[in-house]
């Protein structure tokens, strides 16, 4: 999916359900979070003919940045939208081929939306919450690396499937008065997904007709987030 629309559709969903969502009537707040992405990732072997045995691989850890937006639904209880910046993931190969290095880059928008339930301490400055949502990732852009081609004989397209999955988060927000806070929170995002790798495959200098191979992969990153923001 094309990641403009996907960001269209997130605002027009909030602006269609929640008319008052961007009426400044101090329900709402925007905020801005430097993020660590840390995969708990592991995959199948690399499945098709002619390929290399125990051949697996691992996602590299990132940092970007993510944008939340929330708006209050009652007392207790948000609507929260949370998107990060389009990123680039680096896939690397372990096991069999752990000497190839990198294999693979892919971009990726991972947005999530869900409620989020704040509790009352009786210290309005100081807030934790809990959030459950549902996730979308798309991956585009994939591509494979010179050292997995030649591993494999020849020119190779990668095609990621997208993920759907559960994510949970706990958090704190600090009120440093009515308007900004400071938040900080953690959770895990479930997020899999199945590669598909075909090769023109070269053999001797001869053509011998398209390989297809399958990976899965399961990436399931903890996400940390610490950052601040402003209500309206």
């Amino acid at each position: 999916m094309n990641k403009t629309l996907l960001t269209t559709a997130i605002v027009l969903f909030t602006g269609t359900y929640y008319p008052s969502a961007f009426a400044g009537d101090g329900n709402s707040a925007l905020s801005l979070s430097v993020t660590s992405v840390s995969f708990n990732d592991s995959s199948s072997d690399l499945a098709g003919p002619n390929t290399p045995p125990d051949a697996r691989v691992v996602v590299g850890d990132e940092t970007i940045l993510s944008g939340t937006y929330t708006r209050k639904l009652t007392d207790d209880l948000d609507l929260e939208v949370l998107i990060g910046a389009p990123t680039e993931l680096t896939v690397t190969g372990v096991a069999s081929i752990d000497p190839l290095g990198q294999v693979a880059t892919t971009k990726a928008l991972s947005p999530t939306i869900g409620l989020r339930y704040n509790f009352d301490l009786g210290y309005e400055k100081l807030v934790p919450f809990v959030n459950i949502s549902a996730n979308y990732t798309t991956f585009y852009d994939e591509e494979t690396t010179a050292p997995l081609e030649a591993a494999l004989s020849g020119q190779t397209s990668l095609e990621l499937e997208d993920s759907f999955g559960l994510a949970a988060f706990a958090g704190v927000d600090y009120h440093l008065n009515d308007k900004f806070f400071l938040s900080a929170k953690i959770g895990r995002i479930q997020m899999e997904t199945t590669g598909t790798l075909v090769t023109d495959t070269v053999i001797g200098g001869t053509s011998v007709g398209e390989i297809s191979r399958e990976i899965d992969v399961e990436m399931n990153p903890t996400v940390t987030f610490i950052g601040g923001g402003i209500r309206f």
